[in-house]
């Protein structure tokens, strides 16, 4: 260890080592120090440095977490100290004990004398690499700086409830001294208290409200709730919205009774986002008072397995109430595009396809929503409902899946007895031949081309009770 230090700008980190090497018995110089000590604003160093003439094999540091080495140039003896500690003038040099030091050096020799001086100074040094140190005091900052903020939110947020703000200091001392254990409404899963906060906060200081959800956000995504990395299935718009949201969403509107079909969107989702919703609902407003609502597939137990297996990371599945609550009234109609095809021979069917995407967009707020080709009109009429009302999201067409005799995959074909089932591969051929004599012997809605974007060869048939769709994109159409 060095005999002499020149220790330069003595505010509060500064005059804390100082202090502490006077303690340990380290004399302190003005010049000709075996080792000069910069304790100045990061924004100085440079300018300080350069300003040092040292002598033959003495020795340049710096305290800072966040400035590189290089800043010391044209020295090359030297190395950076920086205390993992936050200071204040108030106290002195008792301030180092039990703290941590970051040691970045480029030589074995500088690296011994940097952990020499922190033990010196009561401190308990590691290293750390030059490249590393934005990333390193950004965590501490983190945990010092952003700390002091959020006491002042919490401290104005108490306050406006006429609580008392310093009763927030032995909460959080208690916190750190039971070792940042998590407590509170999020490890407990109730979404509902969260939600309240929400709207207290929103009702008193909206400005708080998006600090609230990352921190609420994060706070989830770290607290191990229903299993780290496993799908988690949420049934309110309070559970979605306290459910973390890092990077890209991708939303897969489905009403369950998934087959590969469906599986190949979420597949398609996982690859583009970073985090992948699917909701499960069996709208019943997409279906006419003579259709299938109530025999229609449900068992919300093996779509489950599969949508996790699939990768997904939530799975929404709403009651009726939280997609039409009490006195509902409002609902998206697209006209033109909604009133043919399939909106002429099942009239509402589009507005009830128009309002629940539109509901589920505002709900999951995603970056992306996957559709099949195969329901080529209803991604139409989402498109055509998008552009109009300028909804923030990406609609995203994947190609049909077909079983191996070409029968587009549907929820519906488990109707189909072993007989209808033969009759309905009458269906893809018709249109791959587009011949619609092929079709002799079903009930036929329409079989035309559909001026959609690309345009089609769209049919619709009955088979025994069951109503098939598909379609096929024109040739030399870009699907």
């Amino acid at each position: 260890m060095v005999a002499s230090v020149n220790v330069i700008g003595r505010g509060r980190v500064g005059s804390a080592l100082a202090a502490r090497l006077e303690e340990r018995g380290v004399t302190l110089v003005d010049r000709d120090a075996e080792l000069t000590l910069l304790c100045v604003p990061d924004t100085a160093i440079g300018d300080v440095a350069q300003g040092q003439s040292l002598g033959h094999g003495l020795w340049i540091a710096h305290v800072s977490g966040a400035t590189p080495l290089s800043a010391l140039d044209p020295h090359e003896r030297r190395f950076s100290l920086h205390p993992f500690q936050t200071f204040t003038r108030a106290r002195g040099p008792e301030q180092l004990d039990g703290a941590w030091a970051a040691v970045t050096a480029e030589t074995e020799e500088a690296r011994t004398l940097g952990f020499e001086l922190a033990h010196v100074l009561g401190l308990r040094p590691f290293e750390l690499g030059d490249d590393a140190r934005p990333l390193y005091h950004a965590g501490a900052a983190v945990a010092s700086n952003y700390l002091v903020t959020l006491h002042r939110v919490a401290s104005e947020l108490v306050a406006a409830a006429g609580a008392p703000p310093e009763a927030l200091e032995p909460l959080m001392r208690r916190t750190i001294e039971n070792g940042f254990e998590l407590t509170g409404p999020i490890e407990r899963g109730d979404w509902d208290t969260v939600e309240s906060h929400r709207a207290a906060i929103r009702s008193v200081r909206p400005d708080l409200e998006p600090l609230y959800d990352v921190l609420a956000n994060a706070t989830l995504s770290r607290s191990g709730v229903e299993g780290e990395g496993s799908m988690r299935t949420v049934r309110t718009a309070a559970e979605l919205r306290a459910l973390p949201r890092s990077g890209s969403v991708g939303l897969v509107p489905t009403m369950g009774a998934f087959h590969d079909g469906h599986l190949s969107l979420m597949r398609a989702a996982r690859a583009e986002n970073d985090v992948v919703v699917v909701s499960l609902f069996v709208n019943r407003a997409q279906f006419g008072p003579e259709e299938d609502l109530e025999r229609y597939p449900r068992d919300e137990e093996r779509d489950a397995a599969l949508a996790e297996e699939a990768g997904v990371d939530v799975l929404f599945v709403p009651p009726v109430e939280e997609i039409y609550p009490p006195g509902f009234q409002t609902w998206v109609e697209v006209e033109e595009l909604g009133s043919i095809l399939e909106g002429e021979h099942r009239p509402g069917h589009f507005r009830g396809v128009a309002t629940v995407c539109l509901k589920l967009f505002n709900l999951v707020l995603p970056d992306r929503a996957y559709f099949g080709q195969k329901d080529a009109q209803q991604a139409a009429v989402v498109k055509r409902m998008v552009r109009d009302l300028a909804v923030g999201v990406e609609i995203r067409v994947c190609p049909t899946v077909r079983d191996g005799d070409g029968l587009a995959l549907s929820s519906r074909n488990a109707y189909l007895s072993p007989g209808e089932r033969q009759a309905a591969l009458a269906l893809p051929r018709a249109l791959q031949a587009n011949d619609p004599a092929l079709l002799d012997g079903l009930e036929v809605d329409y079989f035309e081309v559909a001026d959609l974007e690309p345009r089609v060869l769209a049919a619709a048939v009955r088979v025994g009770q069951t109503r098939l769709i598909d379609n096929v994109i024109l040739e030399g159409e870009e699907p």
